[in-house]
């Protein structure tokens, strides 16, 4: 491992510490505080320094799939931290309440590409000598399918019923996202093996879209049962058509 290659590893995971104490400490705390606020900044600072870093270690910045959710991520990231800053110098009290909220789903949107991101730069190597089958994306797709449908059934149900999300509904949910996070896996993969863009949008976009849907669900929801299971529903719902669009493109 070269001096270079070293600190960027370093860089990249004092970004996700110090990126994760701010996230993590502001849903604790149940209000934005300055400090949090420092934590985002530090955290951003340190992700675009090991990006850049990256970014020499390769030698040249290649426009591609990978490199755009990055860029994206780092993005979100900024967008997050400005919009923090902004709730604090206005003294919104309504709005730093609620902050922790957006920063939640940002953190876990963001976490997505750079964990492969930096999966990709420190075992990019190791991961070309790993051949998945194209053909993957028939049993991940199926899997997929089958989740994202139980989950939309089991929200509807329980709404229809006007009863409240049980702990039936809530597995279903999890088992649902991990099932999208292996189909966005699957996608990173494919685009490290070079295979066709298609397969490539179809995994990741395919497994983030509805992922994101769950990820709204969560931080929408509400203190009433009745009102959270409707919410449940939409989600699902729009997360299941996600899948579906997905399944088309790919035929």
């Amino acid at each position: 491992m070269t001096p270079i290659l070293g600190l960027a590893i370093v860089l990249m995971v004092s970004a996700l510490v110090l990126y994760s104490i701010g996230v993590w400490s502001e849903k604790f705390a149940g209000q934005l505080k300055a400090w949090h606020l420092i934590f985002f900044w530090l955290g951003f600072a340190a992700d675009t320094s090991g990006t850049t870093l990256m970014g020499k270690i390769a030698g040249s910045f290649t426009l591609n799939f990978h490199s755009l959710t990055g860029l994206a991520a780092i993005a979100l990231m900024f967008a997050h931290a400005v919009w923090a800053s902004l709730v604090l110098l206005r003294r919104d009290r309504e709005h730093a309440a609620k902050f922790h909220k957006f920063s939640v789903t940002v953190w876990i949107i963001w976490l997505i590409p750079f964990v492969s991101g930096m999966a990709l730069a420190m075992f990019g190597e190791a991961l070309r000598n790993v051949d998945i089958s194209p053909g993957i994306h028939i049993v991940i797709g199926a899997l997929v399918f089958m989740a994202s449908l139980a989950s939309f059934a089991a929200a509807g149900w329980l709404a229809w019923k006007k009863q409240p999300l049980n702990s039936l509904a809530s597995r279903i949910f999890i088992v649902t996202q991990l099932m999208l996070i292996a189909q966005i896996l699957a996608g990173i993969e494919l685009l490290d093996q070079g295979f066709a863009p298609l397969q490539v949008y179809a995994h990741y976009l395919g497994g983030t879209a509805p992922l994101v849907f769950f990820l709204l669900f969560y931080w929408l929801r509400t203190n009433d049962k009745l009102k959270e299971a409707r919410l449940a529903t939409a989600a699902t719902g729009a997360a299941f058509l996600s899948v579906l669009l997905t399944l088309a493109i790919r035929l």
